[in-house]
């Protein structure tokens, strides 16, 4: 009798904890989604064609006279931004001991190209006054202003003031310009692009944002998998909602719901929320994650559930940029939070109550590749009714994707790499998630956490037309995972692996994927689970 009591408990504690692995599971989820979500931002901005300066004067042939001036040296006026030896070390390669009209011009050129290098593109430098031999030559440098912003649709739902807050009535700089068109342009229903025209004033710019193509502020996005576990249901749908500029302040709104889905009593529901406005180059979001599993132990049926909530507030700034590389930095605060009731009655732990600081160093740049980086440190604090042990962590990241034509078809391989280590064993909602479809592809059952790990994905696909807006992508995956030190025991090195091969059959609006993984435990953990078909369907509307 005492064997099958210590077996029934044995089966309520298991699928417990799964449940609390489950949740963990869905957390990490909202915050993998979350940080694509910026991702995808970041490099929607860089894709963006940049404004086009306009030209530089010049030389022409009939400057080429034969008339020229002995002018000992510059005398350069009104230049504020570029002070005068910097200008001068542009300038001297130009000059000659007799100037003709061509000689003037090109210092003329050489000038504003100095501007326009450091992004000053609506800069100009003109004579003072005609030359004369034996004085040096005055130069004025017209740095110019910003006169005016505008939009040649009034009707468009965005804040010129949150784009542009310190570009009206300065020098045009394109930096500025271009950090105003990113934060515009990162809405998905927004695509802009810059027109500059002389202004009115002496020296001021008109600048006339242009839509490309607009799309409905609105989006629904409806998706399935059969990824999950057998506690709480291996089918599951996600139900995501977004709004554009619900403010009018270039603003963002994303809402996600999930249920597992059929007709047995356990089941996993989750909800997601995402709101983010910029300003200049700031961007200030705000994030919050819920999720519940309900499940019924397979032998005596008993009833567990658990919770888990997590509540973040992040503060990104871009720090620097150019055509082909963005680089920001962002500091948020979480808060975390994890319930479990069996049979009625309430279990806790010292961790299931965590608050945290993370500054986190992001890099992306294009090339014949696209590379992304992530350098991160959280450190726990003792606010908010936090019970966790102290703690801290490092994290790194690496993403790769390069594209490339094969025999008239265009091939894929994206590739990261994932590392986090703490010097100390970590609460369970701050460990690596191993066994996951984010991570190691092809577990289900089994959570596979560790204090310090390392994931290494690989993704390889070919893309093939069929015709009518369908396309067929066959592709093939490798995935590879190394813990150290899990929440059960600190000497625990579980080592993961998984390979995947299938294809995704994509359509304007959706697409479907069928592949068939296997995953294999290497080294402490449970046994590996058998192969299974992953199924998933997206669709945008």
């Amino acid at each position: 009798m005492r064997a099958l009591l210590r077996l029934l408990t044995c089966c309520t504690l298991l699928a417990s904890t799964a449940q609390a692995d489950e949740t963990l599971r869905w957390l990490d989820q909202q915050r993998r989604e979350r940080d694509g979500l910026e991702r995808d931002e970041r490099l929607r901005q860089l894709q963006r064609q940049a404004p086009v300066p306009p030209p530089l004067p010049q030389p022409r042939a009939e400057d080429r006279e034969v008339a020229c001036w002995s002018l000992p040296g510059l005398r350069l006026r009104g230049n504020r931004l570029i002070a005068d030896p910097a200008l001068a070390r542009e300038v001297t390669p130009h000059l000659r001991p007799c100037m003709d009209v061509g000689a003037i011009r090109q210092v003329l050129a050489a000038i504003t190209h100095a501007y326009v290098q450091r992004g000053y593109i609506a800069a100009r430098a003109y004579p003072a006054g005609p030359p004369v031999a034996g004085e040096p030559l005055e130069i004025t440098v017209e740095e110019g202003f910003v006169e005016s912003i505008e939009l040649s649709d009034d009707s468009l739902p965005v804040s010129l003031k949150n784009a542009f807050p310190d570009l009206l009535g300065r020098p045009l700089h394109l930096p500025a310009l271009e950090q105003g068109l990113d934060q515009l342009n990162r809405l998905r229903s927004i695509d802009l692009q810059a027109q500059i025209a002389p202004g009115e004033l002496p020296g001021g710019s008109r600048i006339l944002l242009v839509p490309r193509g607009h799309q409905a502020r609105w989006g629904l996005g409806v998706r399935y998998g059969n990824g999950g576990d057998r506690f709480t249901g291996r089918h599951g749908v996600n139900l995501v909602v977004s709004h554009d500029s619900p403010l009018h302040l270039n603003d963002s709104l994303q809402v996600g719901l999930f249920r597992t889905a059929g007709a047995d009593p356990s089941h996993t529901t989750g909800l997601g929320l995402y709101y983010s406005v910029p300003y200049g180059p700031w961007t200030l979001g705000a994030s919050l994650a819920r999720s519940q599993q309900i499940a019924f132990a397979p032998v005596n049926r008993t009833r567990s559930e658990a919770r888990g909530a997590s509540n973040s507030l992040r503060l990104n700034r871009t720090l620097w940029r150019n055509q082909h590389t963005l680089i920001g930095a962002g500091l948020r605060l979480t808060q975390k939070h994890q319930d479990r009731w069996i049979a009625g009655r309430h279990y806790t732990r010292a961790d299931d109550q965590l608050t945290s600081a993370s500054l986190d160093l992001n890099v992306l740049w294009l090339g014949r590749a696209t590379w992304s980086g992530q350098l991160g440190y959280d450190h726990s604090l003792p606010w908010l009714s936090a019970t966790a042990r102290p703690h801290q962590r490092w994290r790194a990241a690496v993403m790769r994707t390069r594209a490339w034509p094969a025999k008239g078809y265009p091939w894929r391989w994206d590739s990261s790499l994932e590392a986090q280590y703490s010097p100390h064993p970590l609460p369970a909602s701050e460990q690596a998630l191993l066994s996951s479809p984010n991570s190691v592809r092809g577990f289900r059952d089994s959570n596979i956490a560790a204090s310090s790990a390392l994931v290494w994905r690989n993704n390889l696909g070919v893309t093939l037309p069929l015709g009518q807006g369908l396309t067929l992508t066959p592709q093939v995956g490798l995935d590879y995972g190394r813990g150290w030190g899990t929440y059960i025991r600190e000497q625990q090195y579980p080592a993961l692996a998984a390979l995947s091969g299938g294809a995704r059959l994509g359509w304007p609006g959706g697409e479907l994927t069928l592949e068939y993984r296997h995953a294999m435990v290497i080294k402490d953990g449970p046994p590996s689970e058998p192969g299974f078909w992953n199924t998933e369907l997206k669709l945008d509307f």
